[in-house]
């Protein structure tokens, strides 16, 4: 697989800033179900690994929710620029991955960015309306 930016093909999970193997050494083999070839392979996770990754995750969300919505959605903005910058190498991915014609990955792979590229701009907007509460979520 021939890829611009060979840094955009992991093959280790990313828990806590850091790209890591599983702990058990275990793989699942990622293959393109178009013709069955292998493309790489995933780290197998485990529960010790998933508690990991959800303990990273609380920690990191008070810095989350202390941003402004303008905060987040320049990191959003940031996101939305680097799928731009790298859309060939994702659609490319993405296409192997998923056993898709080119051009039709191509297309779709744009669409995420697409939606993003609208949330800074409306990020101020959305935090400035009113959602009325109906009833408690866990009623």
């Amino acid at each position: 697989m021939k890829l611009n930016d060979s840094n955009l093909f992991r093959q280790q999970a990313l828990i806590n800033g850091e790209w890591l193997d599983a702990n058990n050494g275990e793989v699942i083999d990622v293959t393109n179900p178009a013709n069955g070839d292998k493309l790489g392979s995933v780290p197998k996770m485990g529960a010790d690994e998933t508690r990991a990754a959800i303990d990273a995750a609380n920690r990191a969300l008070p810095a989350w929710r202390a941003l402004t919505a303008k905060e987040r959605a320049n990191i959003l903005r940031n996101w939305f620029n680097l799928m731009m910058e790298h859309q060939d190498d994702l659609a490319r991915l993405m296409t192997l991955e998923q056993g898709n014609h080119w051009p039709k990955r191509k297309v779709k792979s744009a669409t995420p960015p697409l939606l993003l590229s609208g949330l800074p701009k409306k990020a101020n907007a959305f935090m400035a309306t009113p959602f009325p509460v109906i009833r408690p979520i866990n009623a």
